[in-house]
């Protein structure tokens, strides 16, 4: 791309991919494996639905939080999973369901497949969905007052127009096109940091910015290669990456360079990318262990079989390892099992499961170790 040709010139730069070092394309390359990968996660239905909540819920708030709306994660989910509740039970309830609706109008107008950039109102529509009903500077028009704030956020209100329009253009040249046009995935990745890092220097809102910007992102992640998750992955990222964020956006502003921006991006994606594989691998592990259970307990239901499947499950689920004297209250169905049976018949049932491998005892307590599940380790 040619260097922006404009008077304001704090907010000309250049991207050049091919001066981009060798770290970033791996950790791009990664990255894009594994947003497609997760679609390919075997989970069961429960735990995969709870998963997916759990990761929309994280990237909702962070963009309510950018944007000043602090909603507790609970409403959050308790909104996805149940559908319409009492909204104005919770400060922000309202923008919550407006922001929710204006998703699903956004999925239903521009399915995936059949997107393409558009002129520069298309950016205020989806504004104005997000803000819809509430009154205020910037909800139906582009912001009409200056941005008091770091000197390189936010152009005269007379030009956002013209630089909006530019950023619609740019999105869909050739610009940033993939070499290969089945290749595309890394590109979407790169066009919508682009998009954040532009919008965040015009600030062409005065309300709901950082909402805008996680719909426009979802609008341009959503391709031929969905890389959706990977929109959601930069909104938690961002949000937890606090005042760094800024800097970076300073220091893309101060040298007229996107490439650390974009590479402090991808990091921070990837980081959040592989918090969110842990979980889903110790899911797996679990999920199959329970199914191991299953099998090596299936020819006995007496009390010690019960009473030792149990200790395996519940074991299982704890964080660390548990002391003896601790085990028959670590959980309400150990606890009722263990009920009126003595130290000795408890002490039985452990030295049963140590003798079968099934169990290990370390300094701090016993503890079943989900890694003897896997193959390689053996």
């Amino acid at each position: 791309m040619q260097p922006y040709s404009d008077p304001i010139t704090w907010i000309s730069f250049q991207v050049d991919l091919t001066k981009a070092p060798a770290d970033f394309w791996l950790d791009l390359g990664e990255l894009v494996a594994g947003v497609r990968s997760l679609d390919q996660s075997a989970l069961a239905i429960v735990e995969g639905r709870t998963l997916v909540r759990d990761l929309n819920a994280q990237a909702i708030q962070a963009r309510f939080a950018m944007d000043g709306l602090v909603i507790p994660i609970t409403i959050i989910k308790q909104l996805l999973l149940e559908g319409m509740i009492e909204v104005g039970a919770f400060p922000f309830g309202n923008e919550l369901s407006t922001y929710l609706d204006a998703a699903d109008r956004l999925r239903a107008t521009h399915p995936k497949g059949s997107r393409s950039f558009e002129e520069a109102q298309f950016l205020q529509h989806i504004h104005a969905l997000v803000c819809a009903g509430n009154a205020g500077p910037g909800t139906l028009e582009w912001r009409s007052t200056p941005v008091a704030g770091k000197p390189w956020e936010g152009v005269p209100d007379e030009v956002i127009a013209p630089f909006v329009e530019d950023l619609m253009d740019w999105m869909g040249s050739a610009d940033l096109a993939a070499p290969d046009p089945n290749k595309d995935a890394p590109y979407q990745v790169i066009r919508s940091l682009l998009a954040e890092l532009y919008l965040a220097w015009i600030r062409p809102f005065s309300t709901g910015h950082n909402r805008v910007m996680s719909l426009f992102g979802e609008f341009i992640l959503q391709g031929p290669s969905d890389m959706y998750r990977s929109g959601q992955l930069l909104s938690i990222a961002l949000y937890k990456s606090g005042h760094h964020f800024s800097e970076q956006l300073g220091a893309a502003a101060a040298a007229g360079d996107p490439l650390p921006f974009l590479a402090f991006c991808v990091h921070a994606m990837l980081e959040e990318l592989r918090s969110l594989q842990l979980r889903i691998r110790k899911l797996q592990q679990r999920a199959l262990w329970r199914a191991q259970l299953l099998d090596l307990f299936q020819e006995g239901n007496d009390a010690p079989t019960r009473r030792q499947r149990q200790i395996l499950l519940d074991l299982a689920e704890a964080n660390e390892p548990v002391p003896l004297n601790r085990l028959d209250s670590l959980t309400p169905a150990l606890a009722a099992l263990y009920a009126g049976v003595s130290e000795k018949t408890m002490r039985r049932d452990m030295d049963a499961l140590l003798r079968a491998d099934l169990i290990h005892r370390g300094p701090k307590g016993l503890f079943v170790d989900l890694g003897d599940l896997l193959v390689f380790k053996r």
